[in-house]
């Protein structure tokens, strides 16, 4: 009809509107779908490009992710290669933690981590112990959570494990160095204490806890001041009683400030203690026992103590650290500056303030540092004069600490005896110079009795001979035989007596001959003395060995070796087969015989002038050949000695004072 043409024609129109509209927002709807995708694929490529990322990391490190189903079962991994710790992939895929082959739970039991799985609870830090095919040893940490699904339902587990073999063997060994140190620390000699940065005690060994046994302290956990309270209540510390507080305080900051110390214990024993600061912040505290060394050092105080001599004994610094009662006493009028602690060169000082060191007098602090010097040099002894008149040997030794040691010996007296001794030896002097010049008065007096003597006493002595020759040539028939026998008698006796004053000045000559020491071949001498007197003895056989040569007078030696030889000739000629034997042993000459030889108890009188042991029938002789050869041999500041055996011989020996 012709209304509806136009409704139809508008609604047509409406319809092509909800077309373009729909068409519009289809449209629109596509490219915003198409957007969406394109993000979508744009975030999958990345979220894939991460998972290989992550999955190259984890290969790449000790770290690995597992999953395991509803039933606790391992999953298979991404990475089909995966085999860690000595585990592979085919011996776990489809197993559960526990069942498999060669590993083990460490500090809990399965029980309780199959109990905590059940609860549904995360885990952390859970080690296991695995063996690998070759028997070596892996261990693992392992940590999950459980998974759930959108509706909450379980569908198992997922987490990591990481490779700590390492670590754990490196605590292992780190936990058997801390025992063996432990160990050692526990068994020392010394009493070892180590405290935390908070000043606790971490470790005490045996010997620090049987020190301290009665208290309860020395326990880990407690304060080092806690443990030094306990012990001054116990009276461990006898050099803390009365003053407590202000010991522990001291011994507190002494501690703080590190370094050594000596503490003396009730029982009587001495410590050496030393607190030494760790890098942690922590403290080592080490005791050893000086007890000996204390009771060794309190001897040798009291030895010092009573001395005769002065001891004063300086540390590195020259502070006085011992001075003796004798060093007090000497040193009294400045006893305020000997005492302990005090420098050395204080009481110098002093001294030379007091006038005692004269020698210091206008050069005052020069004299004090050349003292010191000598002190730090050990040098000494060194004679010094006090300004009383008092004379001291001073003495100076380093110690091998770089303390010193200052001896002091009074030598007044000493001195005193030499200041007597050289007016002794001076008054000697002169006396000596009195008697030499009276004993030269004397030896020109007896020379001149000598020659006198000796002339006086020839001219009657020819006289009586020759009157005795007279009458028995010119009266001789006149004279009975027993008259002859008379005057033969006065011819000898007076010929004897010729020979005795010729002895007599032959002694007095050797006395009086000077040494003139030269170095004399006593073999040479030996050998000349022989020569001369053999031809007067061919039957005797002479023996010379070798003979070392001396120092002394040629011309008095050699009569030594004339007189001994000729008195060894003479006394074994009656011998069937006489022999003289000269030699030495230990730089002593030895003339021996074979002949008539003496009794031993009248040896003292062989070398005394005109002592004979034989009878002039039995052989000649004026008894003065023997005195000359003791004479001799003193004069060259030796001794001559003699052995003999009647019938058997004699045996002469001597030595001279200087023996080349």
């Amino acid at each position: 009809s012709g209304l509806g043409q136009p409704l139809a024609i508008k609604l047509y129109r409406l319809r092509l509107e909800e077309v373009r509209v729909l068409g519009d927002d289809i449209s629109r709807r596509s490219a915003k779908l198409e957007q969406e995708l394109s993000v979508r694929k744009r975030v999958e490529t990345a979220l894939r490009a991460s998972e290989a990322r992550f999955r190259s990391l984890v290969a790449l490190s000790s770290d690995w992710y597992w999953e395991q189903d509803a039933e606790l079962r391992f999953l298979q991994p991404a990475d089909t290669a995966v085999n860690r710790s000595g585990i592979r992939t085919d011996e776990f895929v489809g197993h559960r933690r526990w069942e498999l082959s060669g590993i083990e739970i460490i500090g809990q039991t399965w029980d309780a981590h199959r109990a905590l799985l059940a609860a549904r609870q995360s885990f952390r830090d859970l080690m296991l112990k695995s063996t690998g095919d070759d028997r070596t040893i892996y261990y693992i940490n392992v940590s999950g959570e459980p998974i759930f699904d959108a509706e909450g339902g379980f569908t198992g587990y997922r987490g990591v494990a990481s490779d700590v073999t390492q670590r754990v063997n490196v605590g292992q060994q780190a936990r058997a160095a801390d025992e063996r140190l432990r160990l050692a620390i526990e068994h020392l000699d010394e009493s070892i204490s180590i405290t935390d940065a908070e000043d606790r005690i971490v470790i005490g060994n045996r010997n620090f806890r049987e020190l301290n046994r009665n208290t309860r302290p020395v326990e880990s956990g407690h304060t080092y001041a806690a443990h030094l309270r306990a012990g001054l209540a116990a009276g461990n510390y006898p050099d803390a009683v009365g003053r407590e507080e202000a010991w522990l305080t001291e011994r507190l900051a002494r501690r703080r400030a590190g370094g050594t110390l000596e503490v003396r214990r009730q029982d009587g024993r001495w410590l050496q203690v030393t607190d030494q600061h760790l890098p942690d912040g922590s403290t080592i505290t080490f005791s050893l026992d000086i007890t000996e060394r204390k009771t060794a050092e309190d001897r040798l105080r009291a030895a010092l103590e009573n001395l005769g001599e002065l001891i004063t004994v300086t540390d590195t610094e020259e502070r006085i650290v011992l001075a003796n009662r004798r060093f007090l006493e000497f040193n009294y009028q400045v006893a305020e500056f000997v005492t302990l602690g005090r420098h050395y060169s204080e009481h110098l000082r002093a001294g030379i303030a007091l006038g005692l060191f004269p020698d210091a007098a206008g050069r005052e602090e020069a004299w004090i540092e050349e003292r010191m010097s000598l002190r730090r040099r050990g040098v000494g002894p060194i004679e010094r004069r006090r300004q009383d008149g008092r004379w001291l040997l001073v003495g100076d030794q380093v110690l091998p600490d770089g303390g010193v040691i200052t001896f002091g010996l009074e030598i007044t007296e000493r001195k005193h005896a030499e200041e007597a001794l050289r007016n002794i030896n001076t008054e000697l002097e002169r006396r000596v110079a009195e008697r030499t010049a009276q004993l030269e008065a004397s030896n020109r007096e007896l020379e001149s009795f000598s020659y006198a003597v000796s002339h006086d006493l020839r001219a009657p002595l020819r006289a009586v001979t020759g009157f005795a020759n007279i009458l028995l040539q010119e009266e001789g028939g006149k004279i009975s035989a027993e008259g002859r026998r008379y005057l033969g008698i006065i011819d000898s006796n007076a010929r004897r007596m010729a020979k005795l004053i010729d002895a007599l000045l032959a002694l007095g000559r050797y006395s009086r001959v000077e040494l003139n020491r030269t170095e004399v071949d006593m073999e040479r001498l030996a050998r000349e003395a022989c020569d001369e007197l053999a031809p007067s003895w061919p039957a005797a056989q002479i023996v010379l060995g070798p003979l070392p040569p001396a120092l002394g007078n040629a011309t008095l030696l050699k009569q030594i070796f004339l007189n001994l030889v000729g008195n060894a000739l003479k006394y074994s000629a009656n011998a069937a087969t006489p022999r003289v034997e000269i030699r030495a042993q230990e730089n002593r000459y030895i003339v021996s015989d074979n002949g008539a030889g003496f009794d031993m108890a009248f040896v003292g009188k062989l070398f005394q002038p005109f002592e004979r042991l034989h009878t002039e029938h039995e052989f000649e002789g004026t008894g003065i050949g023997l005195a000359i050869v003791k004479l001799i041999i003193e004069r060259h500041g030796g001794n001559v000695a003699a052995q003999g055996t009647p019938g058997a011989g004699a045996t002469f020996m001597f030595s001279l004072g200087s023996v080349v």
